[in-house]
């Protein structure tokens, strides 16, 4: 606290040097709100990225380590090797932290005096040390000092950023544990639920929970199907189907045809679990808009960024229930080993700050959950865009109708148009 002053001077004269950028007046108020532990709120445009040399390099004078988080990996290694050179110029180690850098790297990256690393990538490193068996396989070796947390609404708050798991540890094969199979039935079968499922078995004698689509009749028109008492260990016929492993259903099956119990050793677990899953399956996600199918395997897409994600996996068995949807290789059921809240994560840091351009609007949750206050930190200049009011439509006919009279508006200016969806299918149909 006793070189605040002289600190930001220092980093202002340095980046002025380095970057030929020079700290606005309005730049160091929002210094120091990071300082204090705050959300400093800035436009777009106002400089966020350098505003945050001058609170990082303060706290890194301590020696305990300063973590700047950004969005994705490639900001990251954007600031720390562009805004890098002013803290290397003022003699302090910049390190940065990616998804594919190893246990080694990134502990030797931590140490450094200022660290850029996602808010993804920090939660799984904090999560594989507390599951690490060895000292040498823990790469955050001292405690969480001070963070500023870029973009803080989104990440702290944003709908697809609530809680980090590490990757899960597939079940072991057991002869009584639940399994999935895709199968191809015929199209008299009995009928559950308005049509919504069918009760079938697959040809090992494994009961099945299948999902068709009611405005379809047609025997390929099935798209999933779950099974919920495997064949038993010893390969016996579970009931019916004796020698037919292949897990599909070509004929000779009547609409009523019970079956057989399962043995003892087999925990029969409750249909409603799997019902919801083939339902949510079927109708709540949709192929490249919530995931993609790549070589074989369904990959994960983050919605609101439109970024994949290839080291996710849902969990409960949903995942599997996409893959039969898909007609993929259906991959062992898995469990989270281990997994935090971005809430309880940043907790254990002595001092948390954070930026955005729309922390007002998260005010009340930044504060409640965080005890973050928002500060907002006046623009250089004032800004000479000009923001019109929302438009609503009932229909998105009649708002692509206005999207495009827009369009050809600023056409007819030669005026460059960005347009923001809400999914990366969206993007493309526009």
């Amino acid at each position: 606290e006793d070189v605040v002053v002289e600190g930001f001077a220092v980093v202002r004269e340095a980046a002025h040097r380095v970057l030929g950028m020079r700290h606005y007046d309005v730049q160091l108020i929002g210094g120091l709100a990071l300082h204090e532990g705050q959300v400093a709120e800035m436009k777009t445009g106002e400089g966020k990225t350098l505003v945050a040399t001058l609170p990082a390099y303060i706290n890194a004078l301590t020696g305990r380590g300063v973590h700047v988080v950004t969005v994705n990996a490639y900001l990251a290694r954007r600031d720390a090797d562009w805004i890098g050179k002013v803290f290397s110029f003022l003699g302090l180690t910049v390190g940065v932290v990616t998804e594919t850098s190893t246990t080694a790297e990134k502990a030797q990256h931590l140490q450094r005096d200022i660290t850029y690393i996602t808010a993804r990538d920090l939660a799984f490193t904090y999560l594989y040390d507390n599951t690490a068996t060895s000292p040498g396989w823990i790469a955050i070796r001292r405690p969480l000092h001070y963070a500023i947390v870029d973009e803080v609404d989104s990440i702290l708050i944003g709908p697809n950023r609530p809680r980090a798991s590490t990757p899960p540890t597939a079940c072991l094969p057991q002869p009584a544990a639940p399994s999935w199979c895709r199968v191809q039935v015929m199209e008299k079968l009995w009928q559950v639920e308005r049509g919504l499922v069918r009760l079938a078995t697959a040809g090992d004698g494994r009961l099945a929970v299948v999902l068709q689509s009611p405005a379809k009749n047609s025997a390929g028109d099935v798209q999933l199907a779950i099974t919920t008492v495997p064949l038993p260990a010893d390969g016996g016929d579970g009931g019916r189907g004796r020698g037919r492993g292949s897990g599909s259903i070509n004929g000779g099956m009547s609409g009523t045809e019970e079956v057989s119990p399962p043995p003892p050793a087999c925990p029969v677990q409750s249909w409603g679990v799997f019902l919801t899953l083939a339902a949510k399956a079927r109708w709540c996600y949709t192929k490249d808009v919530h995931y993609l199918v790549r070589n074989n395997k369904v990959v994960l897409v983050d919605v609101p960024t439109g970024r994949e994600r290839a080291k996710s996996v849902w969990q409960e068995g949903l995942h599997q229930a996409v893959e039969a949807k898909e007609g993929l290789p259906v991959t062992a059921e898995q469990r989270t080993s281990s997994s935090i809240s971005y809430q309880a994560l940043f907790a254990y840091y002595a001092k948390l700050a954070g930026m955005t351009g729309t922390a007002v609007t998260e005010m009340m949750e930044l504060n409640e959950s965080y005890r973050l206050n928002v500060v907002r930190v006046p623009p250089h200049r004032p800004s000479a865009r000009i923001d019109r009011p929302m438009r609503c439509f009932y229909f998105e006919k009649g708002r692509d109708s206005a999207v495009w009279g827009l369009l050809r508006d600023a056409r007819e200016r030669g005026q460059p148009v960005l347009i923001g969806t809400g999914s990366v299918e969206e993007s493309e149909r526009l």
